[in-house]
């Protein structure tokens, strides 16, 4: 049995505004320290086999130090980058939103060009997860990514169930599915 790692990247000063932001990159504050070595600690005594992060530095350069830490490889992957926000991205958050985006039998864009929900689910979540469970051989592998793919990743390993995807995972947290 193989199991899957999920880390959402470090809190940046967007995730505590509720400023939309995907595609913009953007560094991990300094103030996010003692979070990542919290997180580093955490993880140290895990054996991890391969680490796959989202290109954005606020992924990268986390799962760029744990790759340092436990001594193994790390594979950029497109697949794992945010949502596309659109015309919402760099603005704020308007209350609602999120449970909007969130709902699957809407499958809304909010008329703002975001990237629909069903659309990143079957073009690059579920083809990355079937990719790595058809590569089974009893391993451990890290994904350090954003806030939607976390909620995705949840949705794939609990039956695709609409309550899967009100699960925001928090920053620097570690979340573990069986494969």
């Amino acid at each position: 049995m193989s199991t899957i790692l999920f880390i959402r990247h470090p809190t940046c000063s967007h995730n505590s505004n509720r400023v939309w932001c995907s595609r913009t990159d953007v560094e991990i504050p300094y103030s996010s320290n003692n979070q990542i070595e919290n997180l580093l600690k955490e993880i140290k005594p895990i054996k991890i086999n391969k680490i796959f992060t989202s290109p954005k530095k606020r992924a990268f350069i986390l799962a760029e130090k744990i790759a340092q830490l436990v001594g193994t490889k790390l594979e950029i992957s497109d697949s794992l980058l945010e949502r596309d926000f659109g015309e919402l991205e760099m603005t704020n958050e308007i209350d609602g939103q999120k449970e909007e985006m969130s709902d699957w039998s809407l499958n809304s864009d909010l008329n703002k060009n975001v990237e629909k929900i069903q659309d990143m689910y079957f073009k690059r979540i579920k083809p990355f997860l079937n990719d790595l469970i058809r590569d089974d051989e009893n391993k451990t592998y890290l994904i350090v990514s954003h806030s939607w793919v976390g909620r995705l990743i949840n949705f794939y390993f609990n039956g695709e169930k609409q309550e899967a995807l009100t699960h925001s995972p928090k920053n620097c947290h570690i979340y573990k599915y069986l494969i």
